[in-house]
Formats: C-alpha cells, sequence, structure tokens
C-alpha cells in the first residue's frame, strides 16, 4: 500500500462522524473509494451508531468519489437495516456516478426478490 508520508499507509475509505451540528442525530461522512475492502469499516460504523443515543443518521456522501458493486450492496443493506432498527436515514450529497451505482444495485436486490 502507498505511503503518504506522514501517517503510514494512505487510506482508501475513511469514515468521519459529527454529532455536534444535527439536533438528534449524527452526520456520518464517507469519503474516498468504498468498496469491497470497506466493508468491515461500514460494519463498525453501524454498530458505533447503534452504541450513540440518536434517532436521526445523516449520510454526507459529497466525499464519496466512487463506489463499487459490493461497496453499493454494503451501503444499501446499512441504511435498510439502521431504519429497521427505528433510525431515520438521510442520504446528502449524492454526487451522480456514485448514485448510479446504488440504483443500479437495488435494482439488481429488486429483480432477485421477485417471483419470475
Amino acid at each position: 500500500m502507498p505511503d503518504d508520508g506522514t501517517c503510514g499507509p494512505r487510506r482508501r475509505f475513511l469514515i468521519g462522524y459529527d454529532s455536534a451540528s444535527l439536533r438528534n442525530g449524527v452526520r456520518v461522512r464517507l469519503a474516498g473509494v468504498l468498496g469491497s475492502e470497506s466493508a468491515e469499516l461500514l460494519q463498525a460504523c453501524r454498530a458505533h451508531v447503534n452504541a450513540i443515543t440518536v434517532s436521526r443518521v445523516c449520510f454526507d456522501l459529497s466525499a464519496l468519489r466512487a463506489i463499487d458493486d459490493v461497496g453499493a450492496k454494503c451501503l444499501i443493506a446499512m441504511c435498510s437495516g439502521l431504519r429497521r432498527d427505528g433510525f431515520q436515514v438521510e442520504i446528502h450529497g449524492l454526487r451522480v456516478e456514485v448514485g448510479a451505482m446504488l440504483v443500479k444495485r437495488k435494482l439488481a436486490m429488486r429483480g432477485r426478490l421477485q417471483p419470475h
């Protein structure tokens, strides 16, 4: 993995949290490239959100440069799971190319659930 010269290996995907800017909520900022290697970080993120006492989760995707099929599947599953757990989930800053992959993945998931 490449070294950025200051913090060791450069990370391709980062998650940041901000609970000060939202009333009864947390802003979760996803940055970089969300792919299969980021799935564990998203699972840890869901556990973190479940552990804090908020009812609203706002995902800020404005710094998400790219997403692959596995990353889209993980993000959709995370949002669906948080909604089932009773959270109000919002998505902000969705870039066109990221949104296109999320829609493609969501349609593929629906297609498998419907009887043929």
